[in-house]
């Protein structure tokens, strides 16, 4: 750089972008503007998702499922690894595959009836299944299919210098059964083959290891949508992939961080790539709740799960030879955090659904970093460890210590549900319990909280309470909708817009459409002013 001009040198040809702006929230909406707005995912997605390898048999499954409900832990979601489908991993099968490898079945011990099976969990447990994909086939006969259509890439999946099966070079495995998803005709035959699984009750998937090509992601997830709107067109399609390319959010697929380890430094990067996957166009992220690569403990877990609250998406992981991320196998008082942190995930549930459907029309991200908020203060612009959630800022403890420090910069200040008040700047230290959670809401700012539900289909659940925090204007807009399809799309949208008058302590609110779905029709209002908590539910 030189004085105020901008260089760029790149050989050969390339297609340029120029988004001028005078601030990072007006660059972000134009680059969405660019690569298409982020689809909103159906509301089971804004819940709770558990998640392992090495789920079993279906018996494990429904236990699992079963001390989830019986201990009162809200989950709408689970995932299974490779044992959905298959008995055993694909990672050290040759590049011509074997006989008996089955890429498009059931695994017998997991879903020896899996229609049933997920019409049960469904119904009994109110939960949905996703199971994990990998861009490649096994099986040796499909193989064969695809390397006569020349629908099979020459590399195969970097991993470093992880040794691969003997007949694969270092650095790379599964090469010669990787699937070139740019291909229409390879994405309609995976399409085809896909279908049924729709048909049959999975509701989305799991996408792992498709670095491969730079767009592997991108039409792999097409052909993935094209099989479900080939049985359910209507359906909201969302997927959980483990990397991205820009745009592929407007199709529905989310993402996670990759197979962190359970260790506090990656507990702390979790927080700034989250922000930073936000402005580089994949604003619906999660992580491996916990670390995936070996045994976690009970302590950073339940530290994780409370940052876990305020991510775009919620979700644990783990290895086949971990212990499993479930909140009642780590003590007591881990256990009530963890509990806790779930309860308070699904409180914001309408918030942060209704934050989604405003980042999609606008392109203003709902999660987003101090500096779209205060660019201006420079202790706040660097900060990755706290962030803005709607009106909240969050600051989650990171630290084994326990140690928490939150910067507020200038202006009012509450803690969350309290009548406590702070001015800032400011910065605040010292140390957590287990079961703290800093979080902190700016004057003007309006909150929408659920009563504690435990899944997510129980919406409204009762009471809509709306907190408003005293000392500026401020206003929020509750979107509903039918949580699972893409009329939201068409504007099949009911929209409560509460405006809080600061002058004259008073909140109205607007209603304009109807919701395809169970509605909100009750509300009470707190207002935090003045040191005083003041409820209109009498």
């Amino acid at each position: 750089r030189r004085s105020s001009d901008l260089q760029w040198c790149a050989d050969g040809a390339l297609d340029l972008y120029f988004m001028p702006a005078e601030t990072l929230e007006e660059g972000t909406k134009e680059f969405y503007s660019l690569t298409g707005g982020a689809a909103v995912p159906p509301k089971y997605a804004f819940g709770f998702t558990a998640s392992r390898w090495g789920w079993s048999n279906r018996s494990y499954i429904q236990d699992t499922l079963e001390h989830f409900r019986t201990g009162s832990f809200p989950i709408d979601a689970f995932i299974v690894d490779f044992e959905w489908y298959a008995n055993t991993s694909d990672y050290d099968l040759p590049a011509g595959g074997y006989e008996w490898f089955h890429d498009f079945g059931w695994h017998n011990e997991t879903f020896p009836d899996p229609v049933r099976q997920l019409v049960q969990y469904k119904e009994d447990y109110h939960v949905r299944f996703a199971g994990i994909r990998k861009p490649r086939y096994g099986n040796s006969d499909v193989l064969k299919f695809a390397k006569s259509k020349g629908w099979i890439l020459p590399q195969g999946e970097p991993a470093g210098d992880a040794p691969g099966p003997p007949d694969q070079p270092p650095g790379y495995y599964a090469q010669g059964r990787q699937v070139n998803y740019s291909i229409p005709e390879a994405r309609a035959w995976y399409a085809e083959h896909m279908a049924h699984y729709t048909t049959e009750g999975v509701d989305f998937w799991w996408n792992d290891e498709g670095e491969t090509d730079f767009y592997t992601f991108h039409w792999w997830n097409v052909a993935q949508r094209d099989a479900m709107r080939s049985v359910a067109p209507q359906k909201r399609f969302y997927t959980l992939n483990r990397a991205f390319t820009p745009g592929s959010a407007r199709i529905g697929a989310a993402y996670w961080t990759g197979d962190v380890d359970p260790t506090w430094t990656d507990l702390l990067g979790t927080p700034g790539m989250m922000l930073n996957w936000g402005l580089a166009g994949a604003p619906f992220v999660t992580c491996d709740i916990g670390g995936f690569t070996g045994q976690t403990n009970a302590q950073l877990l339940t530290r994780w799960y409370q940052v876990g609250i305020f991510l775009p998406l919620m979700r644990v992981h783990s290895t086949e030879t971990a212990t499993p991320h479930w909140p009642w196998l780590w003590g007591p008082e881990p256990e009530a955090a963890m509990r806790g942190a779930l309860e308070l995930r699904y409180r914001l549930l309408p918030y942060h659904y209704s934050l989604a459907h405003r980042q999609y029309e606008t392109g203003s991200l709902w999660m987003r970093p101090m500096v779209m908020d205060y660019g201006a203060d420079s202790k706040a612009a660097g900060l990755t460890t706290q962030w803005m959630d709607g009106d909240l800022l969050v600051a989650p403890v990171l630290y084994e210590d326990n140690r928490k420090s939150i910067y507020l910069p200038n202006g009012t200040w509450y803690e969350f549900n309290t009548t406590n008040v702070i001015q800032g700047p400011q910065t605040i230290t010292g140390t957590a319990g287990l079961g703290e959670v800093p979080v902190y809401v700016r004057a003007g700012g309006v909150v929408a909280l659920a009563p504690v539900i435990q899944y997510s289909d129980a919406l409204p659940g009762g009471r809509l309470e709306i907190q408003v925090y005293a000392g500026a204007d401020g206003s929020f807009t509750l979107v509903e909708d039918d949580g699972e399809t893409t009329a939201y799309e068409q504007g099949a949208t009911r929209r409560v817009t509460f405006d809080y008058s600061d002058a004259a302590k008073q909140v109205t609110w607007t209603v304009q459409g109807a919701a395809d779905g169970p509605a909100t029709v009750e509300v009470y209002v707190t207002l935090f002013s003045g040191g005083k908590r003041v409820s209109s539910q009498a």
